[in-house]
């Protein structure tokens, strides 16, 4: 995680339902949003968040990271997802995704100095990526999202960004904003990245949940 804030959050995992009638066995996104109760102005990131997510773990998006928060234009950024990870047969443990031998994400006097490889057919779902961005606004008033997820799929990414987030958000009296930009598949890396950065040279961010395809 790059920034200031190394603390996770989590959300209430007891089983719930949302409005649209889907089961929801990961925790309460829709309650978190409508009990979350702001903290002062004055003890608010004035500057956004930045969460991405796994699809887009690539070194490029690394560095873009890097030097969005380098220039001010973003008080934090994390990877959205963990991995459970082993060593010839034998669990290691569970790592904040992106990590990799030569990742800014660890640094040379790590206690674990061979954290292994990912667990075969390990998952972290779409719900928990949600979760894991969400919880920020205890302490933000912007997140953004980077992604390359834009299926429409039942209980997927944007499913649960426009039917749980999207109206939790909009039923809110405050200016809390959480922008997901998309990148589409036939768009470069290097275009990405550039238009995410003019994104936020822009600075303008619109209340409630918006989504951009880049």
């Amino acid at each position: 995680m790059f920034g200031r804030s190394d603390q996770l959050l989590t959300l209430d995992i007891s089983p719930t339902t949302w409005d649209k009638g889907m089961t929801n066995v990961e925790g309460n996104i829709a309650g978190f949003l409508h009990n979350l109760t702001l903290s002062p102005a004055a003890e608010r990131r004035t500057r956004p968040f930045l969460g991405i997510d796994e699809c887009l773990n690539r070194r490029e998006i690394e560095q873009l990271a890097q030097m969005l928060l380098q220039r001010g234009l973003v008080d934090s950024s994390a990877a959205l997802w963990y991995e459970t990870r082993e060593r010839d047969g034998v669990i290691v443990g569970s790592f904040a995704g992106g990590i990799a031998k030569d990742s800014a994400f660890r640094g040379p006097d790590s206690l674990i100095t061979d954290i292994g490889v990912p667990v075969k057919h390990g998952s972290w779902s779409d719900h928990r990526v949600l979760q894991m961005l969400v919880v920020h606004f205890t302490s933000y008033d912007n997140l953004i999202l980077l992604s390359e997820n834009t299926r429409n799929n039942a209980d997927g990414l944007r499913s649960i960004l426009r039917e749980v987030v999207g109206p939790s958000l909009k039923d809110r009296s405050d200016v809390l904003s959480l922008t997901a930009l998309f990148k589409k598949g036939k768009t470069s890396i290097d275009q990405y990245t550039g238009d995410v950065t003019s994104f936020f040279e822009r600075g303008h961010y619109q209340s409630g949940y918006v989504e951009i395809l880049l």
